[in-house]
């Protein structure tokens, strides 16, 4: 059995989610159109980028996002 440590009602990555200064976007179950998700300039990865928190699925640990790479550039490298 895995247990996780909560501070208050958040996990850890709810906190690193918040500190990247991208929009979180939240919904139970799914996503329509990633698409259409609004995208924040993200220092970390040099583009443009998005979380994803669905409800239920315990996300804490699966790390969703969109990431967009600007027109004829790269992104930065993930570690």
């Amino acid at each position: 059995m895995t247990t996780y440590t909560r501070y208050g009602n958040d996990f850890p990555y709810d906190y690193y989610m918040r500190g990247e200064g991208i929009p979180i976007y939240s919904a139970m179950g799914g996503v329509d159109d990633v698409t259409q998700l609004p995208r924040g300039d993200w220092a970390q990865t040099g583009g443009k980028g998005t979380f994803i928190q669905l409800d239920g699925t315990f996300q804490s640990q699966r790390g969703l996002y969109v990431g967009e790479i600007l027109g004829g550039g790269a992104m930065n490298p993930e570690k």
